[in-house]
């Protein structure tokens, strides 16, 4: 479940993240690599701070992930707003 997630997340916000940054596509495509390691080195260490004898740090650190996607998706991308969508021929 989790590495179909993935495979679904990581292009999609890829693809999102080139559109927005389509003027500058090489500045686009090295925030986004920065941004994943920035946000994805921490994630590995921390789970085995938290214990190692159990899956129950991992699933709390993925649910702070899922929460944080969903705050940004909120914040940031602004579905409702249609950013990136072509508009419908009149």
């Amino acid at each position: 479940m989790t590495a179909g997630g993935i495979g679904l997340v990581f292009p999609s916000a890829m693809s999102i993240g080139q559109a927005v940054g389509r003027t500058a596509p090489g500045a686009a495509s090295a925030l986004l690599g920065g941004l994943q390691f920035l946000f994805g080195a921490p994630a590995a260490p921390l789970v085995g701070v938290f214990g190692e004898d159990s899956s129950r740090p991992m699933a709390l650190i993925m649910l702070g992930a899922l929460a944080a996607a969903g705050l940004a998706l909120a914040v940031l991308a602004r579905p409702w707003e249609r950013h990136g969508e072509p508009m419908p021929a009149v």
